[in-house]
């Protein structure tokens, strides 16, 4: 707590009813420490001695192993400078790893602490600056734009990554490379001098007002804007003013949950390479922004579908699950004449047909994240009847690129199904599990699978020692109605994590489990058969009574 007025403001919510509950405050001001006192005087954290600073100095560079003989003294030296505060130390350990065996990059370091005999926040801060600076300069940009967020905002590593990528501070190392994992970042400080800053790049909260706050001409000059809002409303017509910024190359827009916004404002927005919206009311067909390259819809779009589909430098879509080929042809919905290369991503894209999901396949062929597919209802035009519930194979051997998969099969019986050999991440709902293990058990690096929603088949499932899921680090059971479940511990040998989710049925998890040696945690979701606990339980007593080592959480959330 940095205020006693806030404190002032919340005691009210907490009355002293008689059941001698506590409440703990921390703070880092010791007059507000005794604003907010009521029985007992505050209790003052003592600093590090000397020696747990040098501790913890050697176990933030060096892990386990000791100071070699040759930085003895000058790593005490560096820990005497850091005055006994945690966060410095934590910090200045961080710099020390840049050339961590040269002892006159210790010195260097050593020497930049200057003696501060100020408040132990301000001497944090400026250790602080000290970690700026030693940044590379290709590396600062990346840390500075961070500040356009909010204090405490979180900051989704991906969207952050295309952020980067859209203001040029990422370039590719190789041609083939992908600019989100093989790029090195190559920023210029100089994109970040106050003017520039200024003219350039805005953040702000947004209010109905803000617009007026700007002429045209300013918000002409714009070339990123990230926007946030912390009510629950606004006038729609709020956002005209976003079609003035006819230069802008990035908008981040989180607006207030009820705001659509209609995406005629985009149209003269040709420039833009990054579009995060919440909502959007899609009322233009000739919609076509040539030099996107993410586009990003939280929540919902409304009206006529979006033809990004025309975008061919999209490298990241992410929009909210929705069908995205109700098309009687599907050569509308991909025009043939080129291909969408650059994408990589693409997630909440639901296809309905078998024969449309390897057009998009084809159509990205360097895919490597998204996608879903739901088996849809059609007619037989020879029979006029709805095939809705007949056998049906999907191959998709071939699109080696693609990571992520989401498959749905209502009603529908599979019998063939052809995976990608890269998949990491697997979603399989309305499959019987042990179908479902048959088509997937040879995934070489599988190592998310999630099976669900399957109540209608076998309620007993096993899985014979035979069949071995080799990378397999996580396992999620959603909604399934078995009530047995037979496993060895040799079908998962890297398994770390189990997750069952709303599985009231299921009597025990096999106990041969607590022999896999990676097994970290088992997690309970919803409500659940007693025996299941027990079972959870037991996993966990046989591990601490036969490895004497309390290597399995059980986390249980009862709804």
């Amino acid at each position: 707590m940095w205020d006693g007025k806030a404190w002032d403001d919340l005691r009210f919510s907490f009355p002293d009813v008689g059941n001698r509950s506590r409440i703990v405050i921390t703070t880092r001001l010791e007059e507000v420490a005794k604003q907010v006192k009521h029985h007992i005087d505050p209790y003052s954290l003592q600093f590090l001695t000397s020696d747990e600073s040098l501790k913890l100095l050697q176990k933030k560079v060096f892990q386990q192993e000791s100071f070699p003989p040759s930085l003895q003294d000058v790593s005490k030296a560096v820990a005497e400078r850091c005055k006994g505060l945690p966060l410095v130390i934590v910090l200045v350990a961080g710099i020390i790893k840049r050339n961590i065996m040269e002892t006159s990059w210790w010195h260097e370091v050593k020497n930049s602490l200057v003696s501060y005999h100020g408040e132990s926040e301000g001497y944090s801060l400026s250790t602080v600056q000290l970690s700026y600076d030693n940044l590379p300069d290709h590396l600062r940009p990346c840390l500075l734009y961070m500040g356009m967020f909010l204090e405490d905002a979180r900051i989704p590593v991906s969207e952050l990554i295309n952020l980067w990528i859209a203001e040029y501070f990422v370039q590719n190392i190789e041609e083939s490379g992908r600019l989100e994992e093989t790029a090195e970042v190559k920023g210029n400080p100089n994109r970040f001098q106050s003017s520039c800053w200024k003219d350039r790049r805005v953040s702000f909260n947004f209010t109905d007002e803000l617009f007026s706050l700007g002429s045209k001409t300013f918000h002409q000059r714009l070339r990123s804007v990230i926007m946030t809002h912390e009510g629950d409303s606004c006038d729609r017509k709020s956002f005209s003013h976003l079609s003035d910024m006819r230069l802008v190359k990035v908008l981040y827009l989180n607006g207030p949950r009820d705001a659509d916004i209609c995406s005629d404002i985009f149209r003269p927005l040709i420039h833009l390479k990054y579009l995060a919206v919440d909502s959007i009311f899609n009322n233009d067909f000739l919609l076509n922004l040539p030099h996107l390259e993410t586009l990003i819809v939280r929540k919902r779009v409304h009206g006529i579908p979006m033809e990004y589909w025309k975008m061919e430098k999209l490298r990241h879509v992410d929009i909210p699950e929705d069908i995205n080929d109700r098309y009687n042809n599907r050569h509308e919905m991909f025009d043939e004449s080129s291909k969408l290369e650059n994408l990589r991503i693409f997630k909440g894209a639901v296809i309905e047909e078998a024969d449309n999901l390897d057009v998009l396949l084809r159509k990205c062929p360097n895919l490597q994240l998204g996608i879903s597919f739901k088996k849809a209802p059609t007619n037989d035009s020879t029979s006029g009847e709805d095939d809705y519930g007949k056998p049906f194979r999907i191959n998709m051997e071939s699109h080696t690129h693609l990571q992520s998969l989401r498959l749905f099969f209502p009603g529908s019986p599979v019998y063939v199904l052809q995976l990608p050999s890269n998949l990491k991440k697997l979603v399989l709902s309305m499959i019987p599990p042990d179908l479902a293990v048959y088509f997937i058990s040879g995934l070489p690096v599988l190592e998310y699978l999630q099976l669900t929603e399957c109540n209608i088949w076998s309620k007993e499932w096993c899985i014979p020692t035979y069949i071995k899921f080799h990378k397999l680090k996580l396992l999620k059971l959603v909604r399934l109605g078995t009530t047995t479940w037979d496993a060895s511990e040799e079908s998962f040998p890297q398994l770390e994590t189990l997750v069952i989710s709303y599985c009231d049925k299921l009597g025990e998890i096999p106990g041969s489990l607590a022999d896999i040696p990676t097994l970290k945690q088992v997690e309970l979701i919803g409500p659940c058969a007693d025996s299941l606990e027990a079972s959870a339980a037991r996993i966990k007593e046989d591990v601490l009574d036969n490895e004497e080592n309390d290597r399995i959480e059980i986390i249980t959330k009862v709804s």
